[in-house]
């Protein structure tokens, strides 16, 4: 039928076919197609159609069927278009598509549909497709949604999807989806997405389950997930993933999520491994671990993750897990940093570090760390490593404290501790430790270190034993020691060692001990040497030596030693020991000079010295053998006594014994002596006046036993005896009874009163410069007593000093002669005299001669041709002639020189010490009560002046009385920064006055020459 017909009474199709090539060809009634109604037309057929027979669609036009009809034979769509415009306008039978289906309708389309043609959804309508259907060439959705109710709905061909599909189905779907539309999963079925699809319009899932097969799967649009995303695919998924649904990876392949993803459902990772190269890409919910989850990212991960699975950190990024996480499959960490800011971050399975594993929390972190990496300590919080971990990469503290309570909690690398290392435990620590931290020792195990180490932060030992096995185990710090520390080392320890514990030597090793220690609780030497080369190098506690205390320095040590062990003293120094010691292993003097100033500072051994050993207490020593080795000097001083099983004086050493007043029995009592090279007698200057008339007579040695041999040489102060010719001394063994030693000595001064066989003479003779002698005896005039046929013409009342060596006058003398000092040195002790006051005698000084004193007093004249010192106040009472050089001993001012009397200078020179300042400026000074005559170059020595403006000056001469003399500045002025200091007289004084100018230093600054006769003022005090 071609027509365009108007009949209305509707159309029969009992047999047959029917076509109609006119939409209008059937009039306006309905037809009942019992056989075949081919439309070959467009346009819009709104016939009512019903009936068995098929209806087909052939011709390039587009049809649409509008109706709501009921054939039930089926459709063909042979060619061109066939619109539904209405969900029942094809019947109920099946379509056969192999053209174009276009269902421009909503609501539940239930035929079935087969062929080679492609099916449309158009129109805004949601139309469902839930029938099992095979046509092959494709869906198109341009608006509008379709519903697939069957995971076969949508045929075997592709799907161009441009608005919406809705996968409200179960089962695998395959076809692909392109297109700019969205997908969307509803329904509680799981549904499987496996092609490779294009799709860009984004994934909903709003109930179910959606499987993607494929990496590509979902398209490229973002995914809003309410439900469930199972991602069963291999390659890197980047769609952004939101919404309040659950991600689940499952499949044996490695899958990685790129996108900043903000689900919040959580993430279940069943199988395979699930790879995050965004710190959000799991969103923002739970982490269900049972497989692998790998970290490929940087930032902050605080998505608490628990399971059975391992967690993997990967590339070079910095990534912080801050959960507190539950997971049990370990931890990888292959390449980056993985931060731990929560102390339960890494669950509780072992770590295979194989990068950097940085620990920034507090707590106990019990998981064993294993791998080639390091492993870094940072935060300012405390954290504890229990486990016995075996990482190789070392250990970096940057901040805080990590606290290893196991020995092998920190693996096997090198620490560098920039922080606080604190070691909780026992065993040996043998990684290398270095950096600017300190490294604490705690609990009551004994932990030994054994690496040369280098930290430089100092060691704190708050409980139990640190023993170091290696000299540079503690580092460069000093070590706070408040338990014990045990060295068990050798080499030079120049740690100092401060604290309330102590310190313990073993080992078999020679160890040195050079700080100035402070600790406070004891030493214990166990084994090998402990050498301490400083006196302060074991604190102040008590030391028991049970092997051998080696003490190299000066000083004086007061730590109070016992034990069964040896001390040798060595060095050069001079070494005081001042406790009560009770050691008994013997003492040993190598080097320098040991003192005992108590006489059980040598405990109760053997003693041999091989270099000098005084003894200085009042009381008895008492030892078991003591031996002077060749070359060697035991030296007995005032008030000291000594008692010995057996005393040896070797071939060439020196016993020196030091004799006072109070000197009754005798000094060295033995079972046995050995007599040997030199005895020194010393302090006989010290004997009362007395004593020394009458001679001095003395039992030196008392053996119990015969004396074994004698003295090879007698020395007065090292001086031979047979050259002192102001003494007259005798010593050997007592010729009635040889188990006594005998010393006798007298004053040549008072020769001729003590019967003596030489004649009094009053020469003092010290042939050697270096030498001394300090007579403490008073000397008065003996003229009364003086033997008529003496041949030495001495006048009994008059001194001479020869000799280059010096005399130290002590006493009040008040001899009424002169005194000559015609070489070396003559000098007067503090408070010393010569002469009574009131005399007129006169003290002559020749040519590189000295004489002076320290707050000494000349009752006399002085006549200078050599060099006059002065140090403190120095008081001539008398007239001085200075014919050459009055002299300051003192490097600092405020040194005087009082002549109350007359000065005259013979072109003599004046040496004094001045802060060059102002007028209150510390200076020595000459103060002459009398008259001045001639002349006197004045030398000025600045002392830390700096300069300053004078309004009367610097007094630095006081004249009493007529100011004759004349005194000029050597080179005319002295000059400092720029000041310039010149000499001033002014009423008789001189002044230094000073203006500011730019003149150069000329060299007005001097340093007296060598005349020969410039002497250090001597220790005054004793023998020196």
């Amino acid at each position: 039928l071609s027509g365009s017909n108007t009949y209305t009474g509707g159309t029969l199709i009992s047999d047959g076919t029917l076509v109609a090539s006119n939409v209008e060809a059937l009039g306006t009634g309905d037809v009942t197609n019992n056989a075949t109604l081919e439309l070959n037309t467009g346009g819009t057929f709104d016939n009512a159609i019903s009936g068995s027979g098929q209806v087909e669609k052939s011709g390039d036009d587009v049809l649409t069927l509008s109706g709501a009809n009921s054939y039930s034979g089926g459709t063909l769509i042979s060619d061109g278009t066939l619109v539904a415009s209405n969900v029942e306008a094809l019947g109920t039978g099946d379509v056969t598509d192999d053209a174009t289906l276009e269902l421009n309708t909503g609501g539940d389309f239930i035929n079935n549909i087969g062929g080679t043609g492609r099916v449309e959804k158009s129109g805004d309508d949601k139309l469902t497709l839930s029938g099992s259907n095979t046509y092959t060439g494709g869906t198109l959705i341009s608006s509008g949604t379709l519903v697939a109710n069957d995971v076969n709905a949508l045929g075997t061909g592709d799907v161009t999807d441009n608005a919406t599909l809705m996968l409200n189905t179960g089962g695998d779907f395959t076809n692909n989806i392109g297109g700019t539309g969205r997908v969307e999963k509803s329904g509680d079925d799981a549904l499987t997405l496996s092609g490779s699809n294009t799709y860009t319009g984004g994934t909903l899932i709003s109930g179910g389950t959606l499987v993607a097969n494929d990496v590509n799967a979902l398209g490229t649009g973002d995914i809003t997930d309410n439900a469930t995303l199972a991602l069963n695919a291999v390659g890197d998924f980047d769609n952004a993933i939101s919404g309040s649904g659950k991600v689940e990876k499952s499949g044996d392949d490695a899958l990685t999520l790129s996108g900043s993803n903000t689900y919040t459902g959580g993430t279940l990772i069943s199988s395979g491994t699930l790879v995050a190269s965004n710190v959000e890409a799991l969103g923002t919910g739970d982490v269900t671990d049972n497989a692998t989850l790998e970290l490929n990212t940087g930032g902050t991960f605080d998505n608490a993750i628990s399971g059975s699975g391992q967690v993997v950190k990967s590339g070079d990024e910095t990534l912080t897990l801050s959960g507190s996480n539950t997971y049990t499959g370990g931890t990888l960490i292959s390449g980056g940093t993985l931060v731990a800011s929560n102390v339960e971050a890494l669950g509780s399975g072992d770590v295979t570090n194989d990068a950097v594993l940085e620990l920034n929390t507090d707590g106990d972190f019990d998981n064993a760390i294993g791998g080639t990496g390091r492993v870094e300590k940072s935060g300012d919080d405390a954290l504890t490593l229990s486990g016995s971990n075996t990482y190789t990469g070392g250990t970096t503290i940057n901040d805080g404290t990590l606290i290893a309570t196991s020995v092998d909690a920190l693996g096997t690398g090198d620490v560098t501790d920039n922080a606080v290392l604190e070691l909780n435990t026992g065993g040996t620590f043998d990684n290398a430790i270095s950096g600017s931290g300190q490294v604490e020792k705690s609990g009551d195990d004994v932990l030994t270190l054994s690496g040369a180490n280098s930290y430089s932060g100092g060691t704190l030992i708050s409980d139990g034993t640190l023993v170091a096995n290696d000299v540079n185990a503690l580092g460069t710090g000093d070590v706070t020691d408040n338990a014990v520390l045990e060295l068990n080392t050798g080499g030079d320890f120049d740690n100092a060692i401060s604290g309330s514990g102590q310190v313990v030597k073993s080992g078999d090793e020679t160890l040195t001990l050079s700080g100035a220690n402070s600790y406070t609780g004891g030493t214990l030497i166990s084994g090998g040497t402990l050498v301490a080369t400083s006196v302060e190098a074991l604190g102040s506690g008590d030391v028991t030596d049970n092997a051998v205390l080696e003490l190299n320095t000066g000083g004086t040590f007061d730590n109070a030693i016992s034990g069964s062990g040896q001390v040798v003293k060595s060095g050069d120094k001079t070494l005081t020991l001042s406790g009560a010691n009770s050691y008994t292993g013997g003492t040993t003097i190598s080097g320098g000079t040991l003192v005992a100033s108590n006489v059980e500072a040598l405990g109760s051994g053997d003693i041999d010295n091989y270099a000098s050993l005084q003894l200085n207490a009042s009381g008895q020593f008492v030892t078991a053998n003591l031996t002077t080795h060749d070359n060697a000097i035991t030296a007995i001083g005032a008030g000291s006594a000594l008692r010995a099983n057996t005393l040896t004086q070797e071939a060439n050493s020196t016993l020196a014994v030091h004799l006072t007043d109070s000197n009754s029995g005798a000094i060295v009592t033995a079972d046995r002596a050995n007599l040997g090279g030199t005895l020194d007698i010393t302090g006989i200057g010290n004997v009362a006046k007395s004593w020394t008339r009458d001679a001095y007579a003395y039992t030196l040695i008392d053996s119990d036993s015969a004396i074994d041999s004698d003295f090879a040489q007698f020395t007065v102060a090292g001086m031979d005896a047979k050259q002192v010719d102001f003494l007259t001394v005798d010593g050997r063994v007592n010729a009635a009874d040889d188990t006594r030693y005998d010393v006798t000595a007298s004053l040549s001064w008072y020769a001729d009163s003590d019967n003596a066989a030489t004649d009094a003479h009053g020469t003092f003779t010290l042939s050697e410069q270096g030498h001394s002698f300090t007579l403490n005896t008073a000397l008065t005039d003996v003229d009364a007593t003086l033997n008529p046929d003496s041949a030495t013409d001495w006048d009994g009342k008059s001194l001479i000093k020869r000799g280059a060596g010096t005399l130290i006058l002590g006493a009040q003398n008040t001899y009424s002669g002169d005194t000559d000092v015609q070489e070396g040195t003559l000098w007067l002790a503090e408070t010393a005299t010569i002469g009574s006051a009131g005399s007129a005698q006169a003290v002559n000084i020749a040519a590189n001669a000295a004489f002076g004193g320290h707050n000494a007093t000349v009752n006399g004249h002085v006549n200078n041709q050599g060099s006059l010192y002065f140090v403190d106040t120095f008081t001539v009472n008398g007239d001085v002639v200075n014919s050459s050089a009055m002299i300051s001993g003192s490097d600092q001012p405020n040194n005087t020189l009082t002549i109350a009397g007359n000065y005259t200078g013979n072109d003599g020179h004046l040496y004094l010490n001045t802060q060059l300042g102002d007028d209150s400026s510390p200076t020595d000074k000459l103060i002459v009560t009398g008259d001045t005559a001639g002349s006197t170059t004045l030398h000025i020595t600045n002392v830390n002046g700096l300069g300053a403006q004078t309004v009367n000056g610097i007094e630095v001469i006081e004249v009493g009385g007529q100011s004759d003399g004349d005194f000029t500045l050597y080179k005319g002025h002295v000059d400092i920064n720029a000041w310039t200091y010149t000499l001033k007289q002014d009423g008789g004084d001189w002044y230094l006055r000073s203006e500011s100018d730019d003149v150069p230093d000329d060299g007005g600054d001097v340093t007296p020459p060598d005349d020969g006769g410039d002497v250090t003022p001597p220790d005054d005090g004793g023998d020196v």
